[in-house]
Parts: C-alpha cells; structure tokens; sequence
C-alpha cells in the first residue's frame, strides 16, 4: 500500500516534471526508474536504502558501472 502511494509519486515525477529538465543521471535505468523498480521489487525499508545509496552515489567522481539494474 505504501509502496503503491511512492510509485504513483514516481510516475507523476516522470511525466510532468522530468521532461522539463535536462538528463543528468549518469545511469541507467535512470534513478527514477530505479527507485520505481525497487518499490515494485522490495519492501519499503529496503527500497529507501537502496534508493539512497543509489543517489549518493550519482556523481561524475563515483568509479561504479553506468548499468546499475535492481538487484
């Protein structure tokens, strides 16, 4: 249910606010779309840990792979 309410927010982010800004997430999918994937795939708690390690690490100095699926 949580869950559900976090990927609605996603979306609504996907369509009406992103294609207004320039691409700047270094992988793929997107950091949006993973953060999606993760709600789809795991349990909130999980999914907020993986969402924060994922964007702390989207910076040009960070040496981790372009390709980062949820795991």
């Amino acid at each position: 249910m949580i869950s559900r309410v976090f990927i609605i927010t996603i979306k609504f982010y996907q369509v009406c606010v992103s294609p207004f800004k320039r691409r700047c997430c270094r992988y793929h999918p997107s950091c949006s779309e993973y953060a999606k994937q993760c709600f789809e795939k795991h349990g909130v708690f999980r999914s907020f840990l993986l969402i924060l390690k994922r964007v702390f690490s989207c910076h040009p100095f960070s040496n981790k792979p372009f390709w980062d699926p949820v795991k």
